[in-house]
């Protein structure tokens, strides 16, 4: 399957750069240790699993970067460098030729380190990007561009929606409201994630919001 893949809305392609291979997309994540007992007069151990809790999301891209010359290679790469390092969290977005995106909000707790030969004329150069997802337990809905989107909501520890276009908010309390009004063209599609205890959380009603994938683990 071809993909798309996007940081902040600048395709890779933008930049020059092309992922060969990727791991954490998808995958399950890591439970978290759960609470144990271990009697020393009873046999093995009380395991306390009545709530799953998981350690963030990890995702490692195997990227190679192509560049007309050494100057064209800096600039892409201080281009990438730019996207990765801006305040919060970043919006990586992976697109199938066709159907629904997957959507991460993501930080780079490493550097990049560049595999590459300096030379005359074209660049090539390879390197493994890290990414981590932070608040992997997310639902994503889809809003229209020139709109306001609003939930009603109940959610007794805090949720975070992340509204697409680089804000979020944060919302805690019984039959709490919140929206957001978007900027662009009324065929723009943004993704909203809303991440947190989705297990404690209840929906009552929503304007203007499609749901895209329903709760992801």
């Amino acid at each position: 399957m071809e993909l798309s893949y996007s940081i902040n809305a600048i395709t890779f392609a933008q930049m020059g750069l092309f992922v060969s291979e990727s791991e954490g997309v998808v995958d399950a994540l890591k439970r978290k240790p759960p609470l144990k007992v271990d009697w020393p007069n009873a046999h093995g151990e009380v395991v306390d699993l009545s709530r799953a809790r998981f350690e963030p999301r990890v995702i490692k891209l195997s990227c190679f970067m192509i560049a007309p010359n050494a100057e064209g290679f800096m600039n892409q790469l201080n281009a990438l460098r730019v996207e990765l390092y801006r305040p919060g969290t970043q919006r990586l977005r992976i697109n199938p030729v066709s159907g629904r995106p997957f959507v991460y909000e993501v930080y780079c707790p490493d550097g990049v380190e560049v595999k590459k030969k300096w030379r005359n004329g074209k660049m090539f150069a390879q390197f493994d990007l890290t990414l981590i997802e932070p608040q992997p337990i997310k639902w994503i809905l889809s809003a229209p561009g020139n709109a306001t989107a609003s939930m009603t909501l109940s959610a007794p520890s805090p949720l975070t929606f992340y509204w697409g276009d680089g804000s979020n908010t944060q919302v805690q309390g019984c039959n709490q409201t919140v929206s957001h009004t978007y900027g662009g063209s009324s065929s723009a599609v943004y993704y909203l994630i809303i991440s947190g205890e989705l297990d404690v959380f209840a929906s009552h009603s929503s304007t203007n919001l499609t749901e895209i994938w329903t709760r992801l683990y």
